[in-house]
């Protein structure tokens, strides 16, 4: 993994995915922001969106590479954003599924995807607890990329319906681990659970592969 995935990352970008990327951060352009956390509508702009909320080229780089390493069928993602880093893993041979929040940023993130309409991502619109028990239903994935909320009740909400529904997916990718006290935490006891044969943490992800066939470890990665 780490000569295939984490190492050729930088390599690998995606040129017309990093023109997008550009052009959405120069966009002054404002819309409503719902913050699903408190229910409270702001106001940004697409180019703060894009330059707070979207993963890094070359993490989504990685993500495509290990999607592709591990040889998998479905992928759900949740956090949608601009989609930037949903194009990434939609140029995989993998189905991608993708859950956003906000209905506006939702709408620009679909507009992005119908620029790359050769694989044109599945968008669900709504909040987590509401949909993402469904979702994992419709689409089976046996991989997840969990980036809509940093917190870890709502991370560990993720993870029980993760594990009820598909206890056979390859590989469950955590954002954002040391986001806070809280996700620190959350990561410790996840490095200690039982269930999870092998973790490895990246410091800006924490990678849990759920029936890999060795004892129980845990790695630390340079990224």
């Amino acid at each position: 993994m780490y000569k295939k995935a984490i190492k050729q990352a930088p390599n690998h970008l995606l040129a017309p995915v990093e023109n997008l990327r550009r052009k959405l951060k120069s966009d002054i352009s404002q819309i409503q922001v719902t913050d699903q956390k408190n229910e409270r509508s702001i106001t940004k702009s697409i180019k703060i969106v894009a330059r707070t909320s979207a993963s890094t080229p070359k993490f989504s780089s990685f993500l495509r590479l290990l999607i592709q390493h591990l040889g998998v069928v479905s992928v759900l993602e949740t956090g949608t954003s601009l989609g930037l880093n949903t194009l990434y893993l939609a140029e995989s041979n993998s189905q991608v599924a993708t859950i956003e929040g906000c209905p506006s940023i939702a709408k620009l993130a679909k507009d992005n995807f119908d620029q790359f309409s050769r694989k044109n991502p599945r968008l669900a619109i709504g909040k987590i607890r509401d949909i993402l028990e469904q979702e994992i239903l419709i689409n089976r994935p046996d991989f997840y990329f969990l980036d809509a909320d940093h917190r870890s009740a709502e991370v560990l909400f993720c993870l029980n319906l993760i594990m009820k529904h598909t206890p056979k997916a390859k590989c469950i990718v955590i954002h954002d681990i040391y986001w806070s006290p809280d996700m620190r935490k959350l990561w410790n006891s996840i490095i200690k659970d039982t269930r999870f044969n092998l973790t490895i943490d990246l410091f800006q992800a924490g990678l849990i592969f759920l029936n890999h066939p060795i004892e129980k470890q845990h790695f630390t990665l340079r990224f």
